[in-house]
């Protein structure tokens, strides 16, 4: 048994494309569904949902915010599904542990934070030219290719629309070139800003898969491209895409099929 359990409650990544509320409202289930094994298992006295307090801002993103778990019927789910007691904290509030509190006021704070959040103005995409992202997709290319063994060719190219250039591209480790492929048929769709952050920095794509500013197109193969993201992550912690890598992941993916974990 535990005293205090701080937990997340809600979803803080892409969740399905717009108008997807399905998966929204999915995801958002399974957290609060998470809290109550969690609570099962460990026992915890009190509860304070501390993490995912998000704010979805951009233009590409906002829409995430729609299905997100809100502070009062978390608070709601906690008292009436545990038997911990749950506790709320606004920015700087102060609780000692085992003192009787009142969460009234932090969570009317929390529901004043969301509304202001919600109804105010979005981020909107700085403005980068096909240019700049051509350099800057041949330049990741060059890394992968500089920072990985020869397996990295085992990548397959990722279909890519940019929606405000109107334009499709394809990526290998050959580098970023213009096609004409359909946006239904691309493997990601995202604005030329998403588009440069994934490629100038290691962490991009990782990034990119946290804060949701891209949408998946219906006939798409997001792992195309989420390979190579991966691989840059890879990249980012020292480590490289190379056999020991690879066996790694499969005797990973046979011990989790052993053990019936997903």
């Amino acid at each position: 048994m535990v005293d205090v359990l701080f937990t997340q409650f809600s979803y803080a990544a892409w969740v399905g494309n717009v108008g997807d509320f399905d998966a929204q409202k999915r995801q958002a289930v399974r957290k609060v569904n998470e809290i109550k094994r969690q609570a099962e298992v460990l026992q915890p006295k009190y509860i304070i949902p501390f993490a995912s307090f998000v704010w979805f801002c951009n233009v590409d993103n906002f829409y995430l915010n729609e299905g997100v778990n809100r502070i009062p019927e978390i608070y709601k789910y906690i008292k009436d599904n545990t038997n911990a007691k749950p506790i709320i904290l606004f920015v700087e509030d102060k609780w000692n542990v085992g003192t009787e509190y009142d969460s009234t006021q932090a969570i009317d704070s929390w529901e004043k934070a969301y509304t202001n959040a919600l109804s105010g103005n979005t981020v909107a995409n700085k403005q980068v030219s096909a240019d700049e992202i051509m350099a800057a997709g041949n330049n990741y290319a060059k890394q992968l290719v500089q920072n990985n063994s020869l397996f990295v060719r085992m990548l397959k190219p990722a279909k890519i629309y940019v929606t405000d250039l109107n334009q499709a591209y394809k990526f290998s480790l050959n580098g970023l070139e213009t096609a004409n492929y359909d946006y239904d048929s691309c493997d990601i769709a995202l604005s030329a800003d998403a588009l440069n952050y994934c490629f100038k920095f290691k962490w991009g794509g990782s990034t990119i898969r946290v804060n949701g500013r891209y949408q998946v197109p219906k006939n798409g193969k997001f792992y195309n491209m989420k390979m190579y993201f991966q691989v840059a992550q890879l990249n980012n912690f020292n480590q490289s895409f190379n056999l020991w890598y690879i066996a790694g992941v499969i005797l990973q993916k046979l011990r989790n099929k052993i053990l019936g974990n997903n």
